[in-house]
């Protein structure tokens, strides 16, 4: 009887493949947008969570990266003051702006990119690159740290020659964890970067690593008391501050783009089973006369449902993690950050729709009469 069941329950061949094929494209769609919001998230708080800082001083209402105030600087006369202070190991000036690279090779818009520029104590100071995937750190005002996907964009690499604004500069070497999708970092020399600038002398942070006996609250006291117009940020408020700016505008598109994917995947998966119930009413009016009854058809298509959404999970989830593969080695613009974090819920997610979309043709059982094996 049971494998009369699954036998009658099973669709065509191409109409489950399709409704597999449906659910995988739903499922890589969502792991996409999931990965992508995570791998902007990951880039600035990255950069901004290294460990070698403690916290981020800066004027009140500075407290990230991404929409700082560029009139909001601080001189950096006061790191002297800072680094003198009891339980400051080190105190660096850092100084961010957007300034447009080019490569001299073209000039057309594919070989230019505005980026955010990251001025830092060269070759070692806090704030630069948080780790490199080929060469290393600049060593004088004629070399930068360039992200790997800019270096992309910009078509360079180690060794070749880029612009900004009226300087040609080296690059020494390709960063990674510095790509946040809407732009890329560049690592440079902090006086050249203020050169041309009305910042000469200024920093837009003073970063700060504490000694390791260090009272962190007594710090924090000593800055802010001594400094009227700063205020201090501890590294784990900033990381968030940054990604709360950064992810600002992809939430709302994250939670849109998933309801649509779950919706269009339980649609496919639903609109199958129902035409199942309705192309073999015959064969189901067959097993209920010969006794297998609505609970155990029911079931058959609740357990037929679930499978179609396991394999298109799954189809959908290994795709995905190609597309990582695919991406990282051939497209490095565009960030992918594939976590189980991320996919199991998906993956649990769409499973469960699956299972909830056969609901319906399980209800309408009640309209098979027996009697219909008869006719056929």
């Amino acid at each position: 009887m049971l494998r009369l069941l699954v036998k009658s329950l099973r669709g065509r061949r191409v109409r489950s493949w399709l409704a597999v094929a449906g659910v995988a494209s739903c499922t890589l769609l969502v792991i996409v947008i999931a990965s992508a919001y995570r791998s902007v998230r990951t880039a600035i708080s990255v950069y901004t969570g290294q460990k070698t800082v403690d916290f981020w001083v800066a004027p009140p209402g500075a407290d990230n990266l991404i929409r700082g105030s560029f009139a909001s600087l601080v001189p950096q006369a006061d790191v002297d003051s800072i680094r003198a202070l009891p339980g400051v190991a080190i105190a660096d000036p850092i100084l961010k702006v957007y300034l447009g690279v080019s490569s001299p090779a073209s000039r057309t818009a594919a070989k230019y990119a505005t980026l955010l520029t990251i001025g830092y104590r060269i070759p070692d100071g806090l704030g630069g690159p948080p780790a490199y995937v080929k060469g290393g750190a600049p060593h004088g005002r004629a070399e930068v740290a360039l992200d790997q996907a800019a270096a992309f964009r910009l078509g360079v690499g180690v060794g070749d020659t880029v612009e900004i604004g009226p300087r040609r500069v080296t690059i020494s070497g390709l960063t990674t964890g510095t790509n946040i999708l809407a732009t890329q970092f560049i690592f440079a020399d902090i006086e050249a970067v203020a050169e041309g600038t009305s910042a000469m002398g200024k920093a837009s942070f003073i970063l700060v690593k504490l000694a390791p006996t260090a009272d962190r609250e007594r710090v924090i006291q000593g800055i802010e008391e001594k400094f009227q117009n700063l205020r201090v940020y501890r590294r784990e408020y900033f990381v968030r501050s940054n990604e709360r700016e950064v992810t600002a505008g992809f939430v709302p598109l994250l939670a849109l783009v998933t309801i649509l994917g779950v919706g269009a995947g339980a649609l496919l998966v639903g609109l199958l089973i129902l035409s199942v119930v309705d192309e073999r009413r015959s064969d189901i009016a067959v097993l209920m006369a010969l006794g297998a009854g609505m609970g155990s058809v029911g079931r058959g298509i609740l357990a037929q449902a679930s499978l179609l959404s396991l394999k298109g999970t799954l189809i959908g989830t290994g795709l995905a993690y190609g597309l990582q593969v695919a991406l990282k080695s051939n497209l490095p613009t565009i960030p992918l950050r594939i976590s189980p974090l991320d996919v199991v819920p998906i993956a649990l997610l769409f499973i469960l729709t699956g299972l909830g979309a056969a609901i319906a043709p399980v209800i309408r059982l009640d309209t098979v009469d027996p009697l219909e094996s008869f006719r056929s």
